[in-house]
């Protein structure tokens, strides 16, 4: 249970016409025209970074370049929409931000020189100059969202630009999230209070909670403008009664978010899939797979080799001094299983007497400080 308990939250918008002025401001109300900005803006630094680039490699501008700025855009256009680059990163960190921006720009200019050798149509201009064009469009994408971040957190430091939220459901799980929203004010979000789904009067205590109110408080509160998301963290046991809330607010003007509670599974890393319309995670899984499997196997090849190298020598001298002082091989065999299930051997220099491989619980005997079987 966190130790920051929720009361007081529903006190934040005590005033909602002074709520409503700070939160309703230009921002917020044309959201959807920034992201068509954002549109316009990243084709503009497509264009303005293979321009750059030819200045500074020197290279004068054509209409080949022209059309090749223009295929760029439509690249990255169609990588934006495959990763969603445009929609709202207002609970995203800004490195998850770049981090698809990258990615568009990459698959944009691979998509292009792909192109070009498939059609076996190269233009004029040197190879050199499309990487500086993907670099500097990188940089001046990257450049731009870092001002708008920076512009947007200066906004609400001075309590403008921000959302109120309503949690639905008393519990642990509405606690993390409050404590998430409240811990990050990048994100501009304030938390007007904890609406329980069950019938409790506002300011009353379920579960140490202090509660803003029912259903139906919440519903007055959305028709009053004075929420704008409404987070459901009721647990995914409740299945009946998750379908009354949506079912009552579907027809609100406020998006309705499910927070998915995984923690019992221990999920660390949980990965998200479609599976015909339907979102699925995996609860078990691999951490190696495709560019990742081959990334640790290089790793692992590279970089055992190079200790080995390095190591060599005083590897050498520990399995003399084990041969000198102790009966028996240097080395202690044991079998281990690997990802895919089929059993393989480790080797390890042996410091005990006895070389059984303990893979029986029930004959395994842990070490202890003065075990006779330990070797010198």
């Amino acid at each position: 249970m966190l130790p920051e308990r929720l009361s007081g939250f529903h006190k934040e918008s005590a005033d909602p016409a002074r709520a409503g002025i700070l939160r309703r401001g230009w921002v917020h109300a044309h959201g959807p025209t920034l992201v068509e900005l954002f549109r316009l803006s990243d084709a503009a630094c497509l264009v303005a970074a293979l321009w750059l680039a030819g200045r500074l490699l020197e290279v004068a501008w054509n209409k080949d370049h022209l059309l090749i700025s223009l295929l760029g855009v439509a690249a990255f256009t169609l990588a934006a929409a495959h990763w969603p680059l445009y929609r709202s990163w207002r609970v995203s960190p800004l490195r998850a931000e770049l981090s698809i921006a990258l990615g568009c720009c990459c698959a944009a200019l691979l998509g292009i020189m792909a192109a070009f050798y498939a059609l076996n149509a190269w233009p004029d201009m040197p190879r050199t100059l499309l990487l500086a064009w993907g670099v500097l469009t990188f940089l001046l994408i990257a450049g731009g969202r870092v001002v708008v971040r920076l512009g947007l957190r200066a906004l609400r430091k001075r309590g403008n630009n921000f959302r109120v939220a309503a949690i639905v459901g008393a519990n642990d799980t509405s606690l993390h999230v409050a404590h998430q929203l409240r811990s990050n004010p990048w994100m501009g979000i304030r938390v007007l209070g904890v609406f329980d789904a069950r019938n409790h009067a506002p300011g009353s205590a379920a579960g140490n909670l202090h509660l803003a109110g029912d259903l139906a408080r919440l519903e007055q509160c959305i028709a009053l403008g004075e929420v704008d998301m409404v987070y459901i963290t009721l647990p995914m046991r409740a299945e009946r009664l998750i379908q009354q809330v949506v079912r009552r607010l579907r027809d609100s003007a406020v998006p309705v978010l499910f927070v998915a509670d995984f923690s019992a599974f221990g999920l660390l890393h949980a990965r998200w899939e479609m599976l015909g319309g339907m979102p699925t995670v995996s609860l078990v899984d691999t951490p190696h797979q495709g560019v990742d499997g081959l990334l640790k196997r290089t790793i692992d090849v590279v970089l055992s080799s190079i200790a080995l190298l390095c190591l060599f020598l005083p590897m050498l001298a520990i399995a003399l001094a084990i041969k000198l002082t102790s009966s028996g091989p240097v080395l202690f065999v044991q079998q281990r299983y690997g990802l895919d299930g089929k059993e393989f051997p480790i080797y390890k220099f042996r410091t005990m007497t006895v070389v059984e491989d303990g893979m029986s619980a029930f004959t395994f005997t842990q070490a202890q400080r003065g075990d006779l079987r330990i070797t010198r």
